[in-house]
């Protein structure tokens, strides 16, 4: 990888940990604030979905040591995963359906997302690519946000209310901790390393 292309995926991975922010920010404001902020909110996490399978897109090229199959697998999960959050955000935003289920997409889009994030993490760390720290916090964020796929058969049962909503549905709401807190953290950290210290993937 050329500098010129890892200064791009740096820029591309701060501009995920901004969105990021801006989503944690709407969502206090939705709360303290106003629900003005709620569609905002809704907006950003879609768009934050998006730039993940861009970034997905923009690094898979320089991993080239692991299994070919193994490296699709995760980038089409990465991109299928994006296309559920960004109908997440959709179904809520035109209100299509209550915040419930457009949520439950939303963070079964980010679960498969989490595929893709152990993934590349677990190329990284078998090859010295970033960090270890870096890598292994990746891993663990990936881990949690595949908690999600709970979130599956509250979408089959077309669940819209948290109270009809069984148990298992209810705890994919934790995997928020990883997509929508940690998530961001790891990119930004992951950003800064590329532009700073020219840190890029080693399969160039």
């Amino acid at each position: 990888m050329d500098a010129a292309s890892g200064r791009s995926i740096g820029r591309l991975a701060i501009a995920i940990g901004m969105v990021g922010l801006f989503n944690v920010l709407t969502i206090m404001l939705m709360y303290t604030v106003s629900g003005f902020f709620g569609p905002l909110n809704d907006f950003g996490n879609g768009v934050a979905g998006i730039l993940i399978a861009v970034l997905a897109w923009r690094i898979y090229p320089f991993f080239r040591e692991p299994s070919q199959h193994l490296r699709l697998f995760a980038l089409i999960a990465a991109i299928v995963g994006a296309g559920v959050v960004v109908l997440g955000s959709v179904l809520v935003i035109f209100g299509v359906t209550g915040w419930v289920l457009a949520g439950l997409v939303t963070i079964l889009g980010y679960a498969v997302i989490g595929f893709w994030v152990v993934a590349i993490n677990y190329f990284a760390q078998g090859s010295n690519t970033w960090p270890l720290g870096l890598a292994r916090f990746g891993l663990v964020i990936g881990m949690i946000m595949m908690i999600g796929l709970f979130a599956g058969p509250g979408i089959i049962r077309q669940v819209d209310s948290l109270v009809a909503a069984a148990w298992s549905v209810r705890l994919a709401y934790a995997s928020g901790l990883g997509w929508f807190l940690l998530l961001p953290v790891w990119s930004t950290w992951l950003g800064r390393r590329l532009l700073s210290e020219g840190l890029v993937p080693r399969g160039a």
